[in-house]
């Protein structure tokens, strides 16, 4: 899809939009780390649907900017680019912290799996034992 030639103001309209987008991820994310705090995997999963969602968004409105944008000197477009450059760095922080938490929880999952297959092996040896008559009588009771 060709990218239709807007005025000044409609580019800082859509970047506006764009940038409240990105904003809105870094506020999903967010909400991702209360969610994995909490062991709340539904609530990770639908944070990430939204943040999903919003990149799609994103996309069809970049797709629909100039490719010129990036050299173009109008102060107000300038400005935009820019805040929308910083809310993408603090979506990028944010997901790398996410990341690390999910990776540090894996590595504890797996850890209590380990230790819980190594306590039924365990278990296994402490079995009931079948304990038979006495072999040996000695008279007495």
């Amino acid at each position: 899809m060709a990218a239709t030639p807007y005025n000044t103001d409609e580019l800082a309209a859509l970047l506006d939009e764009e940038r409240d987008d990105y904003c809105a991820m870094h506020a999903a994310g967010l909400e991702q780390r209360a969610c994995l705090d909490r062991d709340d995997m539904a609530g990770v999963s639908a944070a990430l649907a939204r943040a999903n969602t919003l990149m799609g968004r994103i996309r069809l409105r970049r797709a629909r900017l100039p490719g010129d944008l990036a050299t173009r000197s109008e102060q107000q477009l300038v400005l935009r680019t820019n805040a929308i450059r910083d809310a993408i760095v603090r979506v990028e922080e944010l997901r790398r912290a996410n990341q690390r938490t999910v990776e540090r929880l894996l590595v504890e999952t797996r850890g209590d799996l380990h230790r819980a297959s190594r306590g039924n092996k365990v278990a296994r040896g402490y079995r009931e034992t079948r304990v038979d008559e006495a072999r040996f009588f000695d008279g007495r009771q």
